[in-house]
């Protein structure tokens, strides 16, 4: 078995310098001319640097955690998955290991009052930081994806700029002479409805050439849509975040039987029906991927936490091809 005093003699380097050259926290004191040295013959010689080793010498676990709402032991949305493919598939080309936690539970107080892991990632969906207030407190870097916790040295937080998006499709229909815009929004509970309902409120106030209402989604959305329609024919405009299945069809049938077609504003969900150009992705691929990667340079030293806003893209934009394997077997 090769080990580190193996390359150093090959080198003509110490020992420390290798281990140097291997370690996150000290590589930067080599200069890149010995590095590339020491990579190159420890490269020839078949040498893996031991894990155990590294982790004990920078008083490290490499070990992750990615905390999951519960529900997700059994249901996941398809927004929830691609925010999850984002994270694995940064961790996967990173040296660090996910472990994975459903909800908090002992399991997760246990790995965190050990100090079992270096860092969290949390994905959230909810109202509620309980949770993530009790995972701050052991004072390890975290980002918070997908919704909003405020952000300090040790706290990222990655989420979509909901508010943005909305002034921006009030504006589009607006220039398609929209003039009375209903946004129909899930629960304020969900931090997506809640940003929207705060953005809604401040359009109510600063807009006098659109007028824009907003209802939350009841447990029966397309009998409620039938009858605001019936109540109100004026609106020629909706904005939709929640159950865009059943209520597109609904506004698709309705807009036949209006003079004019509705402009129609939602997210892409994938059994809804194709309607119109103004169909959204929530970017949680991207979202993903940030998450990690601030996560990353936190436990790196390399960045403190910070507040990332995505922007909401097209549907065009949003969807991924799967990639072919980069190498290895597959299953």
């Amino acid at each position: 078995m090769i080990t580190a005093l193996d390359v150093a003699k090959a080198a003509g380097v110490s020992k420390t310098t290798v281990s140097y050259v291997f370690s996150q926290d000290k590589a930067s004191l080599i200069s890149e001319k010995t590095r590339q040295k020491v990579l190159c013959i420890a490269a020839k010689l078949g040498y893996q640097p031991s894990y155990l080793g590294r982790s004990l010498s920078a008083n490290r676990t490499f070990n992750v955690a990615l905390v999951l709402p519960s529900r997700c032991g059994y249901s996941m949305s398809g927004h929830l998955l691609e925010i999850f493919h984002g994270i694995i598939q940064g961790s996967d080309k990173s040296e660090y290991n996910l472990s994975i936690f459903l909800g908090g539970g002992e399991r997760l107080n246990s790995s965190l009052r050990s100090r079992r892991i270096d860092g969290v990632i949390a994905l959230g969906i909810g109202s509620d930081n309980t949770l993530l207030e009790h995972i701050a407190s052991f004072k390890l870097p975290m980002v918070v994806v997908n919704k909003y916790f405020p952000a300090d040295k040790l706290i990222g937080c990655v989420r979509l700029d909901i508010a943005t998006w909305l002034r921006q499709e009030v504006d589009a229909m607006q220039q398609k002479n929209c003039r009375n815009i209903l946004i129909l929004n899930k629960s304020t509970t969900y931090d997506a409805g809640r940003e929207i309902a705060m953005a809604a409120e401040t359009l109510q106030k600063d807009s006098s050439k659109v007028r824009v209402d907003i209802t939350t989604l009841s447990e029966d959305p397309v009998q409620q849509l039938k009858s605001i329609i019936a109540a109100s024919c004026s609106y020629d405009g909706f904005i939709i975040n929640g159950s865009e299945n059943v209520l597109i069809s609904e506004l698709v049938q309705k807009s036949t039987q209006a003079q004019r077609p509705y402009q129609i504003s939602y997210f892409y969900s994938t059994e809804s029906a194709l309607y119109g150009n103004r169909v959204w992705h929530r970017n949680g691929y991207v979202m993903g991927e940030n998450g990690w990667k601030m996560l990353q340079e936190m436990l790196n030293n390399q960045a403190a936490g910070r507040e990332i806003l995505l922007p909401v893209v097209t549907l065009q934009q949003g969807i991924r091809q799967e990639p072919e394997p980069d190498s290895g077997i597959d299953l």
